[in-house]
């Protein structure tokens, strides 16, 4: 599993996708409904979350902003996505930006997390080396 969140990889898909995570979301509005590019990177989204992350499918719905009546078929437009992509270049292409991107912000905090590691224990040791300097001195 990734450690990069739902909301950054819903991110990182609509501007794969040039559009808004907004649009994302949209099924109908009034007289505007969603675009075949929203729609596909929705399901791109989808699929993308489930597989890089352990949130559940009715927590995918509500931060897409829809209601939880319908996870089942974003369920279903996210396996036909998946299913599918590796057709298209240009789906292919994204899909493969995107998940270059996911694994750029995972190393990273990995990265990140091995140093503040490190320099915690390197504080440690030398606040341990302190104490033992002043235990040999009292004695």
């Amino acid at each position: 599993m990734s450690n990069v969140s739902p909301r950054e990889i819903l991110n990182l898909t609509a501007v794969a996708f040039g559009v808004s995570p907004e649009a994302i979301g949209v099924r109908r509005q009034g007289r505007h409904a969603a675009t075949p590019l929203s729609s596909l990177a929705r399901a791109c989204a989808v699929m993308l979350i489930r597989r890089h992350t352990s949130e559940a499918l009715r927590h995918i719905t509500e931060l897409i902003g829809f209601d939880i009546t319908v996870g089942t078929r974003l369920r279903a437009a996210a396996d036909n996505f998946e299913r599918s992509y590796g057709q298209d270049p240009y789906l292919s292409f994204c899909v493969a930006e995107i998940e270059d991107a996911i694994d750029t912000l995972h190393e990273a905090r990995l990265d990140a997390m091995e140093r503040a590691t490190a320099s915690g224990m390197a504080g440690f040791a030398a606040i341990a080396r302190s104490m033992q300097r002043r235990d040999c001195h009292a004695h």
